[in-house]
Order: C-alpha cells, then structure tokens, then sequence
C-alpha cells in the first residue's frame, strides 16, 4: 500500500462488534442446533431395535450359506 492510503485507514474509526447482535447471532444458530439434534433414544427395554442387528446378522449368515450350498450343488461336490 502507499502511504497516503496508509494514512487515510488509519484515520478509520476502528469496528467494534455489536454485543447485542452478536447475542442474538448466538442464540439463533443455538436453537438451530438444538433442533437439528437427533431425538433421544428410548430407554425401553423391550424395544425391538437391541434385536435388529442380531436378526439381521443371523439373516445375512443364512443367506451366505444357502450361496455355499448351492454352489457346492452347482459343481457336484453336494449330492
């Protein structure tokens, strides 16, 4: 920069932050956060979602070994 620009900024009034403002910046992304959180989970015992990937690990394992089996069939190493 030259120096006569150097001489016009630092007449400048500095910026300061508005308080006001900034607080009701901070509380409206607060909120938002807060409403964009995930409900919390339920603390039921008999919910069914402790029995989710359980049944669908034992499906998975099924299906896996119905495609050995049938490959074993498809080669003739299974009578």
């Amino acid at each position: 920069m030259t120096d006569p620009l150097v001489r016009i900024l630092e007449q400048l009034p500095r910026a300061e932050p508005d308080a006001a403002r900034a607080e009701r910046v901070r509380a409206r992304c607060r909120s938002a956060l807060v409403r964009s959180l995930p409900p919390p989970a339920s603390s039921d015992p008999a919910s069914t979602t402790g029995l989710l990937e359980p049944c669908l690990a034992g499906l998975c394992l099924a299906y896996a070994g119905e495609v050995v089996h049938q490959a074993l069939r498809w080669y003739g190493w299974l009578g």
